[in-house]
């Protein structure tokens, strides 16, 4: 989800090095995340609030991982030399 994340964002070189570069340029001149920022600006409430439980759920659950502790990160993070969420 994180590598993910990135990529669409054009930001894949911050954790992958020179070799991604490529595919940064590449997804920031289509602009798939701009399109998606500017199209949650036309959605409705109910679907917003959707989209908000989703994000929430999903961030609850890497900020928990390993229990009380928070300590253990995802492997992709752990792999990644990725120190926070």
């Amino acid at each position: 989800m994180e590598r993910l994340r990135r990529t669409t964002q054009g930001r894949l070189s911050e954790i992958m090095g020179e070799k991604t570069i490529g595919i940064d340029k590449f997804f920031r001149t289509i602009g798939l995340h701009r399109s998606a920022t500017a199209s949650v600006k036309n959605m409705n409430a109910e679907s917003l609030s959707m989209l908000q439980a989703y994000a929430d759920g999903i961030n609850d659950y890497a900020k928990n991982i390993g229990g009380s502790s928070g300590l253990l990160m995802p492997p992709e993070f752990l792999l990644l030399g990725i120190k926070e969420f």
